[in-house]
């Protein structure tokens, strides 16, 4: 399985776009044991993409055993009391297509692609997985043994990535769970226990924390509600209130430099992260700000920052930039780019500091705000056509919280002007934001050992 990441009303927007029509339909509804329901029809036919997504992830996992939502993830394919691990693994790969799960520091989610018609089938296991999980011994033993291999082969086994998903995070994170990898720690993954499970398993797998999210060929949205009521209209609400997670103080200022070297590493590979409040992106509005902002300065290749270093000055190999995104606490935003080898790190380091002030004072200019924000507008106009990205799309923005706008996405997108996009550039790209510098270099001895070979 893959390891990643409100109140709800009822929503039909049509949404205009250079001219072009398009309709998301958004139909939600939430049954009285709190489970919500988001229904997305789309024009395809014979498609539909199913999800539920449990609102619980890594940074609401105990202390002592940060890890174990992905666990129990793991544990959801090992058989109920009815259903036995091979006969539900079977019914899965017999009726479903892409099916998968991930965890996040805040959601589960698990996902299928089906043929409409085995709707009832799919409700029918996962109404079942909600309940009645069987959590055996003998197979919680063996599967924290993959977990704990898993551990090692993606992280550990890798200088680069136990580097970052590491020693990066605690230096961004102080104190709530983001600080830690959303799989765990060696130590974490050692505690898991079948009793530990079981207490997470009744407290956060209840209805009234859980969304279905369900897009493709739906023709009736009220159907596909009784259907979904018929096999978990039953389910009490358990979930009760979640523990309070605790938030960082803002940082202001370069405050972390971090240089990082191992014979593992073949390239300079350099990360500067600006981290700003989520008060900064309150709004569906501002977040698709940021966003363009983002593909702008260094999205794809077509950016500022890629065309002069990559393309032109040739003084990186590559250059891209990140928002990552916390449901609490803080947003992340990181410029990482690989640095030719006989350049000095700190030269290119103060180049690129150059270049983004550069960016907010001249290069982000109206005719590259309209055509970045032409192509991410585009983009969302085509999900009407594709049932997987516009599931996923959803699941994003519901969970950030911009769920009674969603539907409207592309038309707020469309409204978004220059002048203010141009300010929110300045303030999110202020020095001030500047926070964390990582720095991941080959040692002396390994280069110089290539070298001689």
């Amino acid at each position: 399985m893959k390891s990643r990441k409100g109140i709800f009303s009822t929503a039909t927007a049509a949404i205009s776009m250079l001219g072009v029509h398009a309709n998301i339909q958004m139909h939600v509804e939430k049954l009285d044991n709190g489970l919500t329901i988001v229904i997305l029809p789309t024009k395809t036919k014979g498609i539909m993409q199913f999800a539920i997504v449990y609102l619980v992830g890594s940074s609401y996992d105990d202390q002592n055993v940060i890890g174990i939502s992905h666990f129990l993830e793991h544990m959801m394919f090992k058989g109920t009391i009815k259903l036995s691990a091979i006969a539900l693994n079977k019914l899965l790969n017999k009726y479903t297509s892409e099916v998968n799960a991930f965890t996040s520091e805040d959601i589960t989610v698990f996902y299928c692609k089906i043929n409409p018609i085995v709707l009832p089938i799919i409700l029918r296991i996962e109404a079942d997985r909600m309940q009645n999980l069987k959590l055996d011994e003998s197979e919680v033993k063996s599967e924290r043994d993959v977990v704990a291999d898993e551990r090692n082969m993606r992280f550990d086994a890798s200088a680069q990535t136990r580097y970052i998903f590491d020693a990066c995070l605690s230096s961004l994170f102080l104190q709530s769970n983001y600080r830690t990898s959303v799989i765990g720690l060696p130590a974490h993954i050692a505690n898991f226990d079948r009793n530990k499970l079981l207490e997470h398993y009744q407290k956060y797998y209840a209805p009234d924390n859980a969304i279905i999210v369900i897009s493709g060929d739906i023709s009736d949205c009220e159907s596909v509600v009784k259907e979904v009521k018929k096999y978990f209209g039953k389910i009490k609400k358990r979930c009760g209130e979640k523990p309070e997670r605790p938030v960082d103080p803002p940082k202001t200022g370069i405050r972390h430099f971090i240089d990082h070297t191992s014979p593992q590493l073949a390239t300079k590979q350099l990360s500067i992260v600006y981290t700003f409040s989520r008060k900064n992106i309150d709004t569906l509005r501002r977040l698709m700000m940021a966003k363009i902002v983002v593909q702008a300065l260094c999205g794809n290749r077509r950016s500022v920052l890629y065309k002069k270093f990559v393309d032109g000055e040739q003084k990186l190999y590559s250059i891209h930039g990140m928002l990552d995104i916390k449901e609490i606490d803080k947003i992340i935003f990181y410029i990482e780019a690989i640095i030719h080898n006989e350049l000095n790190r700190k030269d290119v380091e103060t180049q690129i500091y150059v270049a983004v002030d550069r960016f907010i004072t001249n290069d982000f200019t109206e005719d590259l705000f309209n055509k970045v924000k032409s192509e991410i507008v585009r983009s969302i106009t085509f999900l009407h056509d594709n049932p997987s990205a516009l599931l996923f799309n959803a699941i994003e923005h519901i969970v950030l919280g911009y769920e009674k706008d969603f539907a409207n996405i592309a038309e707020i997108t469309d409204s978004i002007t220059y002048e203010e996009t141009l300010q929110y550039a300045k303030s999110i790209l202020s020095s001030k934001h500047r926070t964390h510098v990582f720095y991941s270099h080959p040692e002396e001895k390994a280069k110089q050992s290539r070298q001689a070979r």
